[in-house]
């Protein structure tokens, strides 16, 4: 091999060796950024699942206001009734 050759093959190789580091690099960063998004996605999901559950419980609030308004009316009536007698 020629001089100029040699170190061409050289150059060539580290430009190789250097693109083999930019690729592990993105690499990393790509499983950096999948690993963020799989976390945003399971943060999403709790959160939904939370707003689920609390639908949930003012519902059986309004549930049960509505049935003590219901039950105050009657104790009312039953107050009236009782003073008119």
């Amino acid at each position: 091999m020629t001089t100029d050759l040699k170190g061409s093959v050289l150059r060539l190789q580290e430009k190789l060796r250097q693109s083999q580091r930019e690729l592990e690099r993105a690499k990393d960063k790509l499983r950096d950024k999948e690993n963020e998004v799989r976390r945003a996605e399971e943060e999403a999901t709790r959160r939904t699942r939370e707003l689920e559950d609390l639908k949930v419980t003012v519902s059986g609030l309004e549930q049960s206001i509505g049935q003590m308004e219901t039950e105050l009316e009657e104790a009312k009536l039953n107050i009236d009734t009782t003073l008119k007698k």
